[in-house]
Formats: C-alpha cells, sequence, structure tokens
C-alpha cells in the first residue's frame, strides 16, 4: 500500500504539467499552447508544449517549449522556430530543437518548474551567442557532430586506421562494397582486413590523399564539389595538392579524407571525388569522359585535372575511427604509447591465463605471444574466453585467432600450440624478446625452469607469476623484477607457496571420470578477481609503475571462504592487514639468503 502524500507516477506528471503551465503564464511575452499538428512536426514525439514570444537583441523570436511522454523524469525541450537555416549555428538541431544538456544528463522530477526554468535560461544565452557569432568556435570543436549531418544520405561507410596527426601525406584505400578502409600505407590496410576475416586472403589497395588541417571547417567551408577539394588541397599542402591532380586519370573514385585537431581531440571526415559521366552511356570504355576528344592516354594533364575537379559534386561520408588510439582511450589514454609498444608472452592460456591476456589486449597492449600445448574441451569452456565452437582446438592458437578478429589493428598476436620449453629450443631469443612474461601455468616443473631462466639472464624481462588458492578464495601475482626475491624465494622445493592464505580440512580438487584427472570447482565470477590482480600488475610492470619484486593478493570475503568450507590460515590471521578477506595487498616479495636460485645457499 502506499504510504499517505506519495503521487503515483500520473499524478506527479499531472501535478508537474499543471505547475509549468501556471509558471508559462507569469512569462512577459504572449505565448499559446501548440496544436497536435505542431507538435508532430518534431523529429521527437512530444505531447504537449507552448509556443512563447521572447525578446531577442535583434528582434523577438519564438520559443517551443515541449513536453514528451516521460516528463517530469525527462527534461522539457526547447526549439528555436524562427531560426537560420540549419548548419548555421551550433546545437540546433535541424527541427529546431536546442540541445542544452549533456547526452545524458539527468533532472529533478520533484522540482519541474525549476528545471524548465533553467533549460529556458540556457536557451536564450544559446540563442543570444549564436546571433552575436560568440560560439562560433563550438561549431569547429564538435566537427564530427556536424560533418555527420552535412554528409551525403547513402555514402559509403569509411573505417580510418590513420594516425591523428600531420603532416598531409597520401595514405592506401581499400574500397568495398559497402565499406572503404583508408590506412597508412597498403600493409596495415591488408593486415587489418586479413585480421578480421581470419584469413591470408590477399587485397588491393589504392591511393589516397590525407589532408590534416590546421583548424577544423565550418560547416559554410565544407567541400561540395570536386574543384572545392581541389582548392583547399592547393590552400593547406601544395605539394600534396600536385599528388592529387596526378591522380585525375584513373577511373576510381578518389578518396580524400580531412583531418584536423579540436579542443577535444582529433576529427576526421572523408570526401570522395568521383570520375565524370560517360557522355554515351552506351560507350564501353569508362574513362571516356575524361579522354574525350584525346587518344586515351594522351589526355594533357591540365585539361586532364580540369576535366576531373570541376564542378561535379563530391561525396561526403562519415568516418569512423578504429585505430589503435582511439579503441583504447579515444585518443586521450597518456598509458597508450607505451602499452602499444609492450610485448607480452603469456605462458598458459586456461583459466587464468587465457582472460588475463584478453584484459591486456583490451587495455592496449600491443604484441601477444600466447603459448598452450592443451586443446580446449566442453569443461574449460565456463571460465574460459573461447566458446564451445573452439571445441577442440589448440587454447593459444585459437585465442589468438579470435584477439585478432577482435582487435585487428593489434601490433601482433600469435599463438604456439607448444610447451615453452620445446617452443624456446627452436627460438632460442623469443623470451627475450619481450617486455614482460606472465606466467599461470600452474606446474611448478615448468615454472621453476622458468624461474631459474629468469634468474640466470639476470631478471630481464621480468616475469609474473600468477595462481589462484582452493575455490579461488584466494588469488596471487608475483612479479619477479630486477629487484627483491625470485620465485624459488618464496615457495617450498615442490612449489608450494609458503604463505598461503587460506586452509582446507581435506583436499579440494575434485576427480573427473578419468584416470589422473582433476580440477578445482570454482567459475568465472570469484576468479574474476584474481584476473584484475594479475592484469593491473602487467599493466604496472610495462608502465614502470612496479620494477621490484612484488607480491599482490587477493582474498575473498570470509563469508565466500566459509561457505566452500575453508578458513584463513594462521599466517594470514596472524597479519595485521588481513581484516576479514574481501581487499587486496600488497607485500615486498622478499629475497630469501637461503634461496637455491637467487641466494647464497647451495646452487649446485
Amino acid at each position: 500500500m502506499r504510504s499517505a502524500g506519495v503521487l503515483d507516477a500520473p499524478g506527479r506528471r499531472a501535478r508537474a504539467i499543471e505547475e509549468v503551465e501556471a509558471w508559462v503564464a507569469t512569462l512577459p511575452g504572449s505565448h499559446r499552447p501548440l496544436a497536435d499538428t505542431e507538435l508532430r512536426s518534431y523529429e521527437h514525439t512530444f505531447v504537449l508544449g507552448w509556443q512563447i514570444d521572447v525578446g531577442f537583441e535583434d528582434r523577438t523570436r519564438k520559443l517551443d517549449l515541449l513536453i514528451d511522454t516521460g516528463f517530469p523524469r525527462t527534461p522539457a525541450r526547447l526549439a528555436l522556430v524562427d531560426r537560420s537555416p540549419f548548419l548555421s549555428w551550433p546545437h540546433v538541431e535541424k527541427d529546431g530543437l536546442l540541445c542544452l544538456l549533456p547526452e545524458l544528463g539527468g533532472v529533478s522530477a520533484r522540482s519541474p518548474v525549476a528545471v524548465v526554468r533553467h533549460l529556458f535560461a540556457l536557451a536564450i544565452e544559446l540563442v543570444e551567442e549564436c546571433v552575436s557569432g560568440s560560439n562560433e568556435q563550438d561549431l569547429r570543436d564538435e566537427f564530427r557532430t556536424y560533418w555527420y549531418h552535412a554528409a551525403d544520405a547513402g555514402a559509403p561507410d569509411v573505417i580510418s586506421l590513420l594516425r591523428p596527426g600531420g603532416p598531409s601525406r597520401e595514405m592506401c584505400v581499400w574500397r568495398g562494397t559497402r565499406l572503404t578502409i583508408v590506412g597508412e600505407d597498403a600493409h596495415a590496410v591488408e593486415t587489418w582486413l586479413q585480421n578480421i576475416e581470419s584469413s591470408g586472403r590477399r587485397f588491393s589497395a589504392e591511393p589516397g590523399i590525407f589532408l590534416w588541417l590546421p583548424r577544423p571547417l565550418l560547416p559554410v567551408e565544407y567541400p561540395s564539389s570536386a574543384q572545392d577539394v581541389l582548392l583547399l588541397a592547393r590552400r593547406t599542402a601544395p605539394a600534396l595538392a600536385r599528388r592529387l591532380e596526378g591522380l585525375a586519370g584513373v577511373e576510381e573514385p578518389i578518396q580524400v579524407i580531412l583531418g584536423a585537431e579540436t579542443t577535444n581531440g582529433a576529427c576526421f571526415g572523408a570526401v570522395r571525388v568521383q570520375a565524370p559521366r560517360r557522355a554515351n552511356p552506351h560507350e564501353r570504355a569508362s574513362g571516356r569522359a575524361l579522354s574525350r576528344g584525346f587518344r586515351q592516354g594522351r589526355v594533357p594533364p591540365d585539361i586532364l585535372a580540369r576535366r576531373r575537379f570541376g564542378a561535379l559534386r563530391a561525396i561526403r561520408s562519415t568516418v569512423a575511427r578504429a585505430d589503435a588510439a582511439w579503441v583504447h582511450g579515444r585518443g586521450r589514454d597518456p598509458r597508450f604509447e607505451t602499452l602499444r609498444e609492450g610485448h607480452v608472452i603469456m605462458l598458459g592460456c586456461g583459466s587464468v591465463g587465457a582472460p588475463t591476456a584478453v584484459a591486456l589486449i583490451e587495455a592496449g597492449v600491443g604484441s601477444l605471444t600466447l603459448i598452450d600445448p592443451e586443446p580446449l574441451t566442453f569443461a574449460n569452456v565456463g571460465r574460459h574466453p573461447l566458446g564451445a565452437e573452439d571445441v577442440p582446438r589448440n587454447k593459444a592458437v585459437a585465442l589468438a585467432e579470435r584477439l585478432r578478429r577482435r582487435f585487428p589493428h593489434a601490433r601482433q598476436v600469435t599463438g604456439y600450440a607448444r610447451r615453452w620449453e620445446d617452443l624456446v629450443r627452436d627460438k632460442p631469443d623469443l623470451l627475450a624478446s619481450a617486455d614482460l612474461i606472465v606466467s599461470a601455468i600452474g606446474d611448478w616443473a615448468s615454472e621453476g625452469a622458468l624461474n631459474e631462466w629468469s634468474v640466470v639472464v639476470g631478471r630481464d624481462p621480468p616475469v609474473l607469476y600468477a595462481w589462484t588458492e582452493a575455490h579461488a578464495c584466494a588469488g596471487h601475482a608475483v612479479l619477479v623484477g630486477s629487484r627483491g626475491g625470485c620465485l624459488q624465494c618464496g615457495v617450498t622445493d615442490l612449489g608450494v607457496p609458503r604463505d598461503e592464505v587460506t586452509t582446507w580440512g581435506g583436499t579440494t580438487t575434485r576427480a573427473e571420470p578419468g584416470c589422473g584427472a582433476r580440477f578445482q570447482p570454482y567459475g568465472p565470477v570469484e576468479l574474476g578477481h584474481t584476473i584484475s590482480l594479475v592484469a593491473e600488475l602487467a599493466l604496472d610492470s610495462l608502465l614502470g609503475i612496479a620494477s621490484d619484486s612484488v607480491h599482490r593478493i587477493w582474498a575473498a570475503p570470509q563469508e565466500f571462504l566459509a561457505s566452500c568450507g575453508g578458513t584463513w590460515s594462521p599466517a594470514w590471521r596472524a597479519s595485521a592487514e588481513s581484516g576479514k578477506g574481501g581487499l587486496v595487498l600488497q607485500r615486498q616479495w622478499k629475497p630469501d639468503p637461503a634461496c637455491p636460485e637467487c641466494g647464497q645457499g647451495d646452487t649446485a
């Protein structure tokens, strides 16, 4: 039963409308309710509104105050009725609606008049700025939005792999039926397409032009003809304009990308210069319109340029950035360049290694080498990034293929279906080529050998070891860096960690109905904390935040531990910072003077 005094949704809306209507009646200018035909003239759905006369410095203008079915939880909208042509003023949509609040901006449903009053004041301020021209820079800073509205309907989509920034330069273009890809060179375009397709198919590219402008264009400056494009190129990069004229004789459309820096980052627009149509549609030679009156290939360059770059309309398209800097941080992540150049080798692509690899490439790590000899089974699928469609493929090879499809801009993602010990016999420099090695093997024989190798080569590159305790109630990430202990310093000769977080009354593994097949029963949710722990320490190593040997620990909430039948270990209970779990701790991974690998003990 509703408590007294609380309005239901229809009641609240009716009360809000009454309050706004009463406020409109107090305004000094004339006003009237909007007719249904006027409400339907907007591209949005409005159910109620008023037209209000407002005096501005130049003249009286009409504003429509509009309400939709979500009011008062959704904000009222205001539209300028008597306005300049579309794209003349910033923040004015095609139907006159004013963009006054940021996207998804929330408003108070309990103060409808206060919200409307605030929006009304913002509308007046915006129109005054538009009339005076003081907000013209907004048209440049929000170039992407206004270019989108100026693009030609049905124009082919353009995906850019280009590096944002000058100088203006030649680029490569691949043209599909409904899609165009532009990149710095043919290799970049072909690699991206091959990764998307997971194929070795060859793709042919053609030349195009990338003009990096000194500042974004205003809508009135957008090129609308082939001649406009050439003149813009001459003003921006005269040498490149000559190269553009040199493409006049090609039969295919010429792709030009316009780029510039705004206060909000780089922006792009695409312009396509078509070839003139044939004068006689029955002529078979597609280039006849360009060579008319001359033998094929004998047209003087100046005449060819005039025919190609004349009054023929240029086709404007939007550009979707797919370069690595945009994908990883929308061009604003200061870590990008460092991570982009990073190379991580992942040993073990199981329930810990595989999702960690995914997290690293999602964060922007440019190169991954994945190594695992095991095939994927259906029992793995529940806590692995790969799915049933990949059974029984090798985990490393299948994951590498999937990551190349998801992140075709990655510098390199390679998978090897081998043990790392066997692989390095054929590729002895492989491990040393990495900036970081992450080991999620969970096998002491293999990780002990890796630790020994790391110590011998001087701990360069650093090695990060990752493992979980029973039921994923605790997770560990140990970075063996330039100083501090090696892995052997903190484990027994059998590879058992000396300072475990949890303890159990009996065995914690379960047996499959097969000889020797055992597994740890835990799911992906509880494992997610360990994945984040390992991935974060890996990034800290790549970024130089963590360089010495360090140990990070995830301890699950005590309630979860108890539900699995475990308790805290004596060492964990004795630590002052342990609390009740549900936390991450960082400790120094201390060297052991008696360590047989890196200390003063027996190294025979």
